[in-house]
């Protein structure tokens, strides 16, 4: 007896292993007679059923399972194609990603559904045409905000660029006019249906700003003041900032104009401050220049600063001729042994004698020139006070220091040694060479009997000099660490008490004083500068 299986009345195709339907769920079994072959045969059959059953509940599962898996394929493939696809392409390029979605979840789905038949293609397609049309709806959405991004941006370069255009050229009204009414129209074209007002009160709200702005950037305040008056509805809420900065650029400018006033009449008196100074000084003066009392105060303050910096330019004019000059006559009267050049006292007195070095200055070298005492004396009272202005900062070039070698107050050890304390108070030892000067000046400032005599000037200059060397040595052995142990022993004090003061300094000044008050009526008297300078006038006449 043939076994029939019923189909699903919601499917129109079977999928069969063999002639078994496996959408069957009880079978219908059309019973024999009771007999005892009937019987036999029954229970055959109930076997056969049960055995059935069981085959067809596996291949159901196993093909379910595939149309799961191939729908998972499915929408991962959708997945990977809708980033590569939004990836690649943007604004006017994604205008046809609805078609391209939908084209590309048929394609793929096509493939897939292939592997199955019966209901369990329907089970595919059912779920896959589900995602495919939401596949497709992705795709139109996003081929949508791409296309209105792209209008936007085009939109926004067009209007920018229109701007920049007007910024150029403000005052031509009728371009101006023009430019603003074709801009317009694009948009209507650009974006139909939409209401073109917010557009067209923002473009006017543009222009009208780009307009006094650029006036102003080209610094006429005039026209972007009538700019803004023509436009101060159109600016609304916004016209107190424009009406500020307008304001702000006219005060800026009238500044200006003051400021290149006064810098012209700075100018005209660069070299003459003072006498510029004296042109302002009156009301007269400052109505014929066009200035207030507030500016003239300003122009004064100006050219007294230019005063000051011409004094120094002209000083450190004045300190490298002193330094050279000076040091040009000792190279001639010298000479330069390693390069052949034999010493020329004549030349030298003439190099001095053809300079501008200072009267006092000239007279003293020419003195010592003659004698051929140049840089062998000293006087170490004023070596003492040279050193005491180095320390203090009071001499910013060498010529003074030059100066004393011209007039024999220095000499060349001097000299040396005065212009390396000068280079070290731009050093670290700046600090403890002030400390040394306070120690010296403490220990012969003292009243006593000899103070300010040439004993105790020659004793100060001893002590000052050794003790520079010590802390000099101090450091270069072990930086400041070493220079504070210094100070921190007997070592300044020893070189203080070395070079004391003794009751023989005391009675030798004493000596000194007594024996030039005495026999002084029989000593010849020292020359004056005046008549040395005469008694050289002379002899070159003769």
């Amino acid at each position: 007896m043939a076994i029939r299986i019923p189909k699903y009345e919601s499917r129109n195709l079977a999928t069969r292993v063999g002639n078994v339907d496996p959408g069957f769920v009880q079978p219908l079994i059309n019973r024999a007679g009771q007999d005892a072959a009937s019987s036999t045969t029954q229970s055959l059959l109930d076997s056969g059923k049960q055995l059935t059953d069981v085959a067809i509940k596996e291949y159901v599962s196993s093909e379910t399972a595939r149309v799961s898996e191939a729908l998972q394929s499915y929408r991962n493939q959708l997945a990977d194609e809708q980033a590569r696809y939004s990836k690649e392409n943007q604004g006017q390029n994604a205008l046809g990603a609805g078609e391209h979605f939908d084209a590309f979840a048929r394609d793929t789905a096509a493939p897939l559904a292939e592997k199955f038949s019966g209901k369990f293609r329907n089970m595919f397609m059912q779920d896959a045409a589900a995602y495919g049309l939401r596949f497709k709806e992705h795709g139109q959405a996003y081929a949508q905000q791409q296309e209105h991004l792209w209008k936007r941006t085009k939109w926004e370069g067009d209007v920018a660029q229109t701007m920049d255009t007007i910024a150029q050229d403000p005052g031509n009204a009728a371009f101006v006019r023009t430019s603003l009414e074709y801009l317009k129209g694009r948009y209507t074209d650009m974006f139909p249906g939409m209401d073109p007002r917010a557009m067209d009160a923002d473009l006017n709200h543009k222009v009208a700003g780009i307009t006094i702005d650029s006036f102003l950037a080209k610094d006429q305040v005039g026209q972007a003041r009538n700019a803004f008056n023509q436009y101060r509805d159109i600016l609304g809420a916004a016209a107190p900032q424009f009406e500020s900065r307008i304001n702000t650029k006219g005060r800026e400018l009238e500044a200006r104009a003051r400021a290149d006033s006064e810098m012209r009449f700075v100018g005209a008196f660069a070299n003459d401050p003072l006498k510029g100074i004296a042109e302002i000084s009156t009301p007269e003066g400052m109505a014929k220049y066009g200035m207030d009392a507030k500016t003239a105060i300003s122009v004064r303050s100006m050219l007294q600063t230019q005063w000051s910096f011409n004094k120094t330019v002209e000083k450190q004019k004045n300190d490298t001729y002193v330094t050279n000059t000076v040091n040009g006559i000792y190279s001639t009267l010298m000479g330069d042994p390693d390069k052949g050049i034999a010493p020329d006292p004549a030349k030298a007195y003439q190099i001095l004698q053809n300079s501008n070095l200072d009267a006092i200055t000239k007279i003293e070298m020419g003195k010592k020139l003659e004698e051929g005492t140049i840089g062998k004396t000293r006087d170490p009272a004023a070596v003492n006070d040279m050193a005491r202005q180095v320390v203090n900062g009071a001499i910013d070039s060498d010529a003074p220091i030059d100066v004393m070698l011209a007039q024999g107050k220095a000499s060349v050890g001097d000299v040396a040694m005065l212009k390396s304390m000068r280079k070290d108070m731009d050093s670290p030892l700046k600090d403890y060479l002030k400390r040394a000067d306070h120690l010296i000046n403490n220990a012969f400032a003292r009243s006593q009997f000899a103070a300010g005599t040439p004993e105790a000037a020659i004793k100060e200059d001893r002590a000052r000099s050794q003790l520079s060397t010590v802390i000099t040595e101090a450091y270069k052995k072990g930086g400041p660490e070493a220079v504070e142990k210094l100070f921190s022993s007997d070592t300044p004090m020893s070189i203080m008490n070395s070079n004391a003061i003794t009751v023989d300094d005391a009675l030798s000044s004493v000596n000194r004083v007594i024996g030039a008050g005495g026999a002084g009526s029989n000593k010849k008297p020292t020359e004056s500068a005046q008549d040395f300078v005469r008694r050289r006038t002379q002899g070159a006449a003769q």
